[in-house]
């Protein structure tokens, strides 16, 4: 008899059959892995306010704005002034304007007016006033993009591939000749973003990059082209050293200043399975000392989490016990707040509310998270039969919500067959922390697959396992 680790924790790893991924994990639900590989539950949520109206809607967009210590929010196109007591104003009713509901908002401000589009003409507002659009007709009319950059207000235009920027320090002053067209390859901009004081405009095939050069003021990086596109327009993000997108090859890329450089390389092959990417949406988190980028593909129904301070990935969800199945995570869309000190979800639910996160949060307001982990198929180095006589993982537990008895959940599959039945095992009562479970007599194997998962309120990380196994000769 032989006692082995069994190589639960290692990173996932989809871009191979299930089948012939023998070292790698298939699958992490509602967690996140630690430097030590040990799966950790994702923070939870707490309803924290929902919007006063009658059109509850999902949020669309969140910006975080110091003037006046608040959050703007988009929702249904219109936009809300948000206070820490999550009393909002709509500041697009009685005359105000929006932008086209459904669609996530790009934000910019100077620090005295907000200026935001979706897909619309440019709308701005001081936070207090109903909401405006710009009303020089010379400003583009169906902008999915903004940003500021050395006090000048850009903007594309859907469907070209020109840009277009104010007068210097007069956001609202357009000149119909104030242009510049981003087309060595003929590509449409459908989307750009600032990085390093740079302006990185993305077609569906190329990207172009721009900088002030003081004169024209805007003119094309030496070298700043990119044979890689963009076919999801909000998943550009910033990371601290580089812009990360979804290209035009199905594949989330980096970019810091040299070559592109692939990220998404564990989750590809999953990824090209999806048939729809347009609506992909990325939002950075920071919470639990991580980094984590949060990339929606509503259409399919997926939230995809690259963990970039452990650079694996996982995926977040909501778990719906009576399909059995994972929906995509409820938070449509995130903001910090650094003076309430509070990370804010807002919720793709029609619902209009926001949640606060936090990892103090065992489930979301009330509905359970169910974090599970899902290895490879194990064969320990050979395809003889195998008898289990004892599998012992290492955990730990943390405080619980009631006086419950939580419960793991575990099941095996054996060389490709079906899923066992659930076994349930007990974590003990509240106060207790015991972190060593024994499973006895396993059965026999040739290949097999694990599944830990837990659903009960508490802090459960998954952190070893290692099994008594002896190998037959054939």
């Amino acid at each position: 008899m032989t006692t082995v680790k069994v190589p639960i924790f290692n990173p996932v790893y989809k871009n191979v059959d299930k089948t012939t991924a023998n070292d790698t994990n298939y699958r992490v639900m509602d967690g996140y892995l630690d430097e030590q590989g040990a799966t950790n539950v994702r923070p939870g949520l707490l309803s924290a306010g929902v919007l006063d109206g009658s059109l509850l809607s999902a949020i669309d967009g969140l910006f975080w704005w110091d003037v006046g210590e608040r959050i703007m929010a988009v929702s249904n196109g219109e936009i809300w002034n948000i206070n820490i007591n999550f009393n909002g104003s709509n500041l697009s009713s009685g005359g105000g304007v929006s932008v086209t509901p459904g669609v996530r908002p790009t934000f910019a401000t100077d620090g005295t007016t907000l200026f935001f589009a979706g897909r619309s003409r440019i709308v701005q507002t001081n936070g207090t006033a109903a909401t405006t659009f710009i009303s020089d007709a010379d400003a583009p009319t169906n902008v999915s993009h903004i940003a500021i950059l050395d006090g000048y207000l850009i903007a594309n235009n859907i469907g070209d591939d020109k840009f277009y920027w104010s007068e210097l320090e007069d956001l609202t002053n357009w000149s119909a000749t104030d242009f510049a067209q981003a087309g060595s390859d003929p590509d449409a901009i459908n989307a750009f973003h600032v990085f390093r004081k740079e302006l990185f405009f993305f077609g569906r095939k190329s990207v172009e990059i721009w900088q002030n050069d003081g004169q024209t003021p805007f003119s094309r990086v030496d070298g700043g082209f990119l044979e890689t596109g963009c076919i999801a327009p909000y998943s550009i993000i910033n990371t601290d050293n580089a812009i990360m997108w979804f290209s035009d090859k199905k594949r989330f890329v980096r970019y810091s200043g040299g070559g592109i450089e692939p990220v998404s390389s564990p989750y590809d092959k999953e990824i090209d399975s999806f048939t729809a990417f347009a609506d992909c949406t990325a939002d950075r988190i920071n919470i639990v000392g991580r980094t984590f980028y949060k990339f929606n593909f509503p259409s399919q129904n997926r939230t995809l989490i690259y963990n970039e301070t452990n650079d694996n990935w996982t995926e977040w969800g909501k778990y719906n016990p009576n399909s059995g199945e994972w929906e995509n995570f409820i938070g449509a869309t995130y903001v910090y707040s650094p003076v309430w000190n509070k990370h804010i979800i807002g919720s793709r639910e029609n619902t209009g509310r926001f949640f606060y996160m936090s990892p103090d949060y065992l489930d979301d307001n009330g509905v359970k998270i169910k974090v599970s982990r899902t290895t490879g198929h194990v064969n320990y180095g050979t395809n003889n039969r195998k008898r289990s006589n004892a599998l012992t993982i290492r955990l730990r537990r943390g405080v619980t919500t009631g006086d419950g008895e939580p419960l793991m959940m575990f099941r095996v599959k054996n060389d490709d067959n079906t899923w066992s039945n659930e076994r349930l095992i007990s974590l003990g009562k509240k106060g207790d922390y015991r972190n060593i479970i024994r499973l006895n007599r396993l059965g026999m194997f040739r290949t097999r697959q694990y599944e830990f998962s837990a659903t009960d309120a508490m802090g459960v990380i998954f952190s070893d396992a290692e099994e008594d196994i002896y190998i037959h000769g054939n």
